[in-house]
C-alpha cells in the first residue's frame, strides 16, 4: 500500500470524456446548461472543459490526427492514454479520470516499488508559467486513473482563476 501520509493527499482533479465530434459534444454540454470553453488546440488534439468549480473539471478530449499528435506538447500523455482511446472502439466517452497528488515522482516511485510500470510526463505552458506533471500506470487496464501535480500548485491556480473571473465580472466580459 501508498504510504498513509500520501494517500491522506488524494484527491480527485478531473474526468477526461472522450469524443468524436467535440464541437457537437461541447454545444450539448452547453445546451445542458454546462459552460465548456475551449481550451487548447495544438497538431492534431483538441480539447475544453466543463469547470465544475475552481479546481475539478471535465475535460473534453479528441486527436484528429495521432501522427501529427507525436510532436506536440501531449505527446507523451497521449501515447499513455492510446489503448484506453482504442478500447472505447471508435465511440466517445468516459476514459479515464486524473487524481491530484502533491509529489508526482513519489507517486511514481511508489507504483514502481508495487511492481507497476509507470510513464511520467511533464508538460510546461511558458506563457503562463505553469505545468503539470502526470504520471501514468502502464500495466493497469486502460482505464486506470492517472495521477497528476502543478507547479504552481493547484490552490495558487485556483486562487488566479477566481482572480480572473472577478475582473471578467466586473468588467462586464464574462
Amino acid at each position: 500500500l501508498m504510504s498513509t501520509e500520501l494517500a491522506q493527499q488524494l484527491s480527485f482533479d478531473h474526468l477526461i470524456h472522450w469524443v468524436t465530434d467535440i464541437d457537437q459534444v461541447a454545444e450539448l454540454y452547453r445546451a445542458a446548461g454546462l459552460p465548456v470553453h475551449d481550451a487548447l488546440t495544438m497538431p492534431g488534439f483538441r480539447n475544453a472543459a466543463w469547470g465544475i468549480d475552481l479546481i475539478h473539471y471535465v475535460e473534453l478530449a479528441t486527436v484528429d490526427d495521432w501522427e501529427a499528435v507525436r510532436t506536440s506538447l501531449y505527446a507523451a500523455a497521449l501515447a499513455a492514454l492510446r489503448p484506453a482511446v482504442e478500447s472505447l472502439g471508435g465511440r466517445s466517452g468516459g476514459l479515464t479520470f486524473a487524481v491530484h497528488v502533491p509529489d508526482a515522482g513519489q507517486m511514481a516511485e511508489q507504483l514502481r516499488a508495487k511492481g507497476h510500470k509507470v510513464a511520467e510526463t511533464r508538460v510546461r505552458f511558458e506563457q503562463h508559467d505553469v505545468s503539470f506533471t502526470e504520471v501514468f500506470v502502464l500495466d493497469g487496464p486502460p482505464w486506470w486513473p492517472f495521477f497528476i501535480c502543478f507547479d504552481p500548485p493547484r490552490d495558487v491556480l485556483a486562487a488566479k482563476r477566481a482572480e480572473a473571473q472577478a475582473e471578467a465580472a466586473a468588467s462586464g466580459t464574462s
